[in-house]
């Protein structure tokens, strides 16, 4: 059947006025129109009707379960149950299957009192040529606006009395529909409604007549309603998507104002409450049918992309392990997407409630794991959905960044939406996960295109540190395999042979003399890289990690004394700090640095208390107000109150942007914060600029020198890819450890050997003794038996070795002794607990030192 041209007119002024007396933006209802005219979409589906279906399957279900029936009429009832579900099933496959019903479907009135020239509503609703004429109208003026300036226009919006017939339902909206309450009155109305739209109608170049639902007709009509649907009627030439290419937040802002999520939430609930099958099968192929449609080649020029895709996520049966077909297949499409697409879907999920972007996250989460359980293999599926889950993970930096722009200054703290250990996925850090074989992915790409060390955030920071250590080991046998060749081929075999990076020092105070000097010859040779091994002059310990230990403990406690001059130590809060002073000590602040570096390198921690701001500087963060709070406390509340103050209350403070700052050993010099600051008084309109200059004096700029020399140490060893992943607190666990000390779960890892077992007399004495001490004994007792008193950043339940007790000979009145480098306990048999708590404490605080047995 063809149609006049006339006819065709007719027909997209009828779909256009229904599309926006239901609050659709002009713009984007003149392309649906178009569409819907040319036979491209389906007669839009109402929600209510949808809902209607729903509700009477399960009051008819509801009502068979409270009279049970005869066997005469078990088959007239069936038959009758199985008709409403039917119905219901076709009417979800229709709506959730047709990526037009499902745009215009869940559209919100336009607020009331809206009084914007480009959302004017019609002042007399119940006339629908008025309506219809003042819909025309402001179409044809938004083309006007677009042909002389060639932006894509504003959203108009129309509110409707029409409306409230369609929110009566139980879902709250209504789809654009061919209205049977038009009437001959609508009919009159369209040769006003033709000259409004004559404008549009001559550009979208249809020549002759189209037949209705032919492809070739369809065809000509895609091409010109893609072009019309980024300017509203073929005004641009490009696809609709390049709106998205302006500002994402005033898109997504439109499309979650606009989008009724709550009747969405409830539709879903609805449908998953009839528990049937074959409602279920249509909900889940419908979706599918969605997912393909985006990832079509002509979804870049879909104009309700977004609104589909919310309503896609809000699927509950995404969740649901029976329908992970569904769960893959959208993820599929969220990987398939163009870049500017990703961006947008980023701004979208940014703008999310935290509770909704929490459950994406634990929807995803939940698949990775049951399928990584279940096949024991990275599948497709596992791939699309890691990679997935970067956009929820980009979206929650976004939200934080937001959140903590709008907030004041005084109130800024680095909350984030969702915790970044949401984003840590068990089955990957579970100990049975295959990570060597990953890292090895990682580091071929040319066998293997996917590896989880492509996306760091599903790793735990235990896993971090283990890949970490895998590639520092591969590092320093770069570095052997490479001292072996020069060694060859130079004439300085002498050194370049030793396949270590050895140290030999002595204690007290030559302890830093020594390791300075040798540490710059290493610098000088390149040979810091090298494994490392410690020699402490004068002792026949042979170091297999132990002697390591001890050398940290020793360097760290004499550089970080504030004797020395170095760092300053508050006792209030426990943190050491670069001293700010002229003295030029970037050698000695170098070495401290290269230092913590060497640690983490050799997979050591070091025993020492910086703030945290000082790893957010090292991963290339800037410290901001609130980093203040921790190392200044008393300045951080002061500041706080002066944000508070009024103009009065400020000015009586008689400030200036000037700081007095301390540059030697008791020598104090004032610094303007900004050019000319002596001269300029800290208001009510600066005072925010004031507290921001004074942080960053504080944290940044009155220890730059200091701080510069720091970072360029730990840099010359700790620059590889695997460092990059940890974020500030995970980077201060790795170089410091935990200092929760968990005995119990110390207790229940420990292995025990020649002839002791876990109900031993003395074992158990020995742990009685254990757990009754203060945390400064337990501290003593963790580093006599490993070497040092942090926490691995893995917990005390997984030391590497793990913990060992064994029995060292019969009673006697030797001491305990311990193999540091194997974590390894030698425990008398004592005959009385009197006896072992004597000898053990003891040992504790004579411990030091290294000799053979």
């Amino acid at each position: 059947m063809t149609i006049t041209r006339k006819e065709f007119s007719f027909e997209v002024q009828r779909s256009f006025y229904e599309l926006t007396r239901n609050g659709m933006d002009p713009n984007e209802a003149c392309a649906l129109s178009l569409k819907l005219a040319a036979g491209m979409a389906d007669p839009l589906l109402e929600v209510r009707t949808v809902r209607e279906s729903i509700d009477a399957a399960a009051a008819y279900m509801k009502q068979a379960q409270a009279d049970p029936f005869d066997v005469m009429h078990a088959s007239e009832q069936s038959n009758e149950q199985a008709a409403l579900l039917e119905d219901a099933a076709i009417k979800v496959h229709r709506l959730f299957s047709n990526p037009e019903s499902l745009h215009a479907a869940f559209w919100l009135p336009a607020p009331s009192g809206s009084t914007s020239a480009d959302s004017r509503a019609p002042q007399d609703a119940t006339d629908p040529s008025a309506a219809a004429t003042a819909a025309a109208d402001e179409a044809a003026r938004m083309a006007d606006r677009r042909r002389s300036s060639g932006s894509a226009g504003s959203s108009g919006r129309c509110t409707s009395e029409g409306r409230a017939d369609a929110t009566q339902g139980p879902g709250g909206s209504a789809a654009a529909h061919e209205s049977s309450t038009q009437g001959d009155a609508g009919r009159d109305s369209q040769a006003g409604v033709m000259a409004g739209l004559e404008g549009q109608l001559a550009d979208t170049s249809l020549k002759g007549t189209l037949t209705r639902g032919s492809r070739e007709g369809s065809g000509a009509c895609c091409g010109n309603s893609n072009a019309g649907e980024g300017s509203g009627a073929g005004r641009e030439s490009g696809q609709a998507w390049r709106r998205l290419k302006g500002p994402h937040e005033q898109v997504v802002s439109a499309v979650l104002e606009r989008l009724d999520v709550a009747a969405i939430s409830d539709l879903y609930k609805a449908i998953i409450s009839l528990h049937s099958p074959r409602v279920l099968y249509a909900l889940t192929s419908a979706s599918e049918k969605l997912v393909f449609f985006i990832m079509s080649s002509t979804s870049v020029a879909n104009p309700g992309f977004l609104r589909q895709l919310s309503i896609l996520l809000l699927n509950p049966l995404l969740a649901d392990v029976e329908f992970h077909r569904l769960m893959a297949t959208t993820c599929s499409m969220l990987v398939s997407l163009e870049p500017d697409q990703r961006e947008a879907v980023v701004h979208l999920l940014a703008a999310q409630p935290p509770s909704e972007l929490h459950r994406l996250v634990i929807v995803l989460q939940q698949y990775i794991t049951i399928t990584l359980y279940q096949q024991q293999a990275i599948t497709q599926g596992v791939e699309d959905a890691t990679k997935s889950l970067k956009l929820l993970y980009d979206a929650n930096d976004m939200a934080a960044a937001a959140i903590q722009a709008s907030s004041s200054l005084a109130s800024r703290a680095n909350t984030l939406p969702v915790p970044y250990s949401e984003f840590y996925n068990d089955a990957v850090n579970n100990e049975d996960f295959n990570l060597k074989e990953d890292f090895r992915r990682w580091k071929s790409p040319h066998r293997s295109e996917f590896s989880f060390c492509n996306y760091p955030y599903v790793y735990d920071p235990a896993s971090k540190a283990r890949v970490l250590q895998m590639e520092n080991q591969m590092a320093q046998y770069n570095e052997l395999h490479n001292a072996l060749f020069r060694g060859l081929f130079s004439g300085n075999q002498q050194l370049d042979l030793c396949p270590f990076l050895v140290l030999k020092v002595r204690r007290g105070a030559y302890l830093v003399q020594d390791t300075l000097i040798q540490i710059n010859r290493a610098k000088e040779s390149d040979t810091l890289r090298k494994p490392l091994k410690v020699k402490f002059l004068g002792e026949e310990g042979v170091d297999e990690g132990g002697v390591q230990k001890e050398f940290f403990q020793l360097l760290v406690k004499e550089l970080f004394n504030p004797d020395y001059g170095m760092f300053t130590y508050d006792e209030a809060v426990r943190l050491h700090w670069f001293r700010a002073s002229r003295l030029n000590m970037e050698t000695e602040f170098e070495l401290v640095g290269v230092l913590i570096g060497l640690a983490i390198y050799n997979s050591h921690i070091l025993e020492f208390s910086f703030p945290l701001v000082l790893f957010k500087k090292l991963t290339g963060m800037m410290p901001c107000f609130q980093d203040t709070q921790e190392l200044f406390p008393d300045i951080h509340q002061n500041l706080s109150k002066l944000l508070q103050m009024s103009e009065d209350e400020i000015a009586a403070c008689g400030l200036n942007f000037t700081v007095d700052m301390e540059c030697g050993f008791g020598e104090i010099e004032t610094v303007e914060l900004r050019p000319g600051g002596a001269q300029i008084n800290v208001t009510r309109k600066n005072c925010r600029e004031y507290v921001d200059l004074y942080t960053q004096h504080l944290l940044h700029q009155s220890i730059q020198p200091q701080y510069a020399a720091f970072e360029r140490g730990f840099l010359r060893l700790c620059n590889g890819k695997a460092l990059s992943w940890f974020r500030p607190q995970e980077l201060e666990l790795l170089a410091c450890g935990g200092r929760q000390l968990d005995l119990e779960a110390l207790e229940s890892a420990t292995i025990h050997d020649d002839g002791y077992t876990r109900d031993s007399q003395v074992v158990r004495w020995f742990w009685e003794t254990a757990h009754a001490m203060d945390d400064e004994g337990k501290r003593r007792l963790l580093f006599f038996v490993t070497g040092s008193d942090r926490v691995p950043i893995k917990g005390l339940a997984h030391l590497n070795p793990p913990h060992v007790i064994s029995k060292m000979g019969g009673d006697s009145d030797r001491l305990p002794t311990a193999h540091t480098c194997f974590n390894h306990l030698l425990l008398p048999a004592y005959t009385s607990k009197e006896m072992l708590q004597d000898r053990l404490h003891k040992a504790l605080e004579y411990a030091e030192g290294f000799g053979l047995l």
